[in-house]
């Protein structure tokens, strides 16, 4: 009796012994990697991107984490350039471990393209007007320049009036955008009178300061030049000059925007009065009714000054330069080294001219920093 009393006291501690074993062995038995989002273990996340904006696709902003038991890993993986419309296929891994997180990204362009410019044109009845002769750039993220891709109906110009007509232009993925343009068809006119002098024109007094205002109603005294011009390094090779002190800030602006990797090439710069009034009646000679709008006046062109450049991202103007990165970075820092945009969208009413995204005028750091702050043209503020 004893005997079975002690043997079955052994198996059941031997038994016991077992199972402590058991647990001892299923606790020590190491657990899969596994990857988790915000506590919720996951395989594969999948994403939609907008081609061109911002994604951060790290760990910390996937709220990602790696874990082993307790244990956070540290997770690696290489984010690829989006260059393409398609699905990428992005895998974070932990060093010496198999388990593999995917992240698919479609990349989509579903936004539609940017038009700008001039939305407002004056022709002579009879006179032809097409695609050609709009001012308007169309820019894409995914696409780019599309300003050669536009659209627009037929104008008829037999009849003098006001017309409305709407300019489109397509992506390649099929997003549309459109511009409403207004244009006034004028009387054909027998004869046409262009101002012969700068009579009716208030004629400067300080010519030399680099605030003056000049416009079509405020002339350079006749025979008047700048005494101070320096020839100025142009980014193309070619000749051109500015007033001392509108070169030397030139220049800083020109090496400011070389460290950014921005090149910006001077087209046009100082010109004599003599090269002006040549300019001028040539435009007019082509084109009498709209000349005005896009060419000054002998006299009262800010080119005369020695103070006005006309800049690209090449060799010729482009009405798609505000959307450039040029355009971009020269509207962000311009200002800080007294430049401005002379001729801005829809302010032809206050300047007299077209928009120009390419004409910038030295006004000195401080008249460009108020400008600048208030959105003001030059009229809008000597006429407060």
């Amino acid at each position: 009796m004893k005997g079975n009393r002690i043997i079955r006291i052994t198996a059941v501690a031997f038994f016991i012994m077992i199972i402590i074993l058991l647990i001892v062995f299923l606790n020590r038995k190491e657990k899969p990697l596994r990857f988790t989002i915000k506590g919720k273990v996951k395989e594969q996340l999948i994403l939609t991107h907008e081609y061109g904006e911002a994604l951060d696709l790290s760990p910390e902003a996937l709220q990602l984490e790696a874990k082993k038991g307790n244990d956070v890993y540290e997770i690696f993986y290489e984010e690829p350039a989006f260059t393409e419309l398609k699905t990428y296929h992005i895998s974070y891994r932990v060093k010496d471990e198999d388990a593999v997180f995917s992240v698919k990204v479609k990349v989509v362009d579903t936004t539609a393209p940017k038009l700008s410019g001039e939305i407002q044109y004056t022709i002579t009845q009879g006179e032809a007007f097409g695609i050609h002769d709009l001012y308007i750039s169309a820019y894409d993220a995914y696409d780019g320049d599309l300003s050669d891709q536009l659209h627009m109906e037929e104008i008829d110009t037999s009849q003098a009036g006001e017309q409305e007509h709407t300019v489109s232009v397509h992506d390649s993925s099929g997003n549309r955008a459109e511009i409403l343009i207004h244009i006034t068809v004028k009387e054909k006119s027998t004869s046409y009178q262009s101002p012969s002098d700068n009579s009716g024109k208030t004629i400067v007094s300080d010519p030399e300061a680099v605030s003056v205002l000049l416009n079509k109603t405020h002339a350079l005294p006749n025979g008047w030049a700048p005494n101070d011009l320096t020839a100025i390094n142009s980014n193309s090779g070619a000749v051109h000059y500015l007033r001392k002190e509108a070169a030397e800030k030139w220049e800083e602006m020109r090496s400011a925007a070389l460290n950014d990797g921005i090149v910006i090439y001077v087209v046009s710069s100082y010109r004599t009065q003599a090269y002006q009034t040549g300019l001028y009646n040539r435009y007019m000679a082509s084109d009498p009714q709209n000349a005005q709008y896009y060419s000054a006046y002998p006299r009262t062109s800010e080119h005369e000054l020695g103070l006005a450049i006309d800049v690209s991202y090449d060799w010729q103007l482009h009405h798609d330069l505000q959307t450039s990165a040029l355009g971009e970075w020269i509207n962000q820092h311009g200002w800080k080294y007294g430049w401005i945009m002379r001729y801005p969208q829809n302010k032809t009413n206050l300047t007299g001219y077209i928009f120009e995204p390419w004409h910038y005028r030295y006004v000195g750091v401080a008249l460009a920093t108020k400008l600048n702050a208030g959105g003001l043209t030059m009229e809008e503020y000597f006429d407060k």
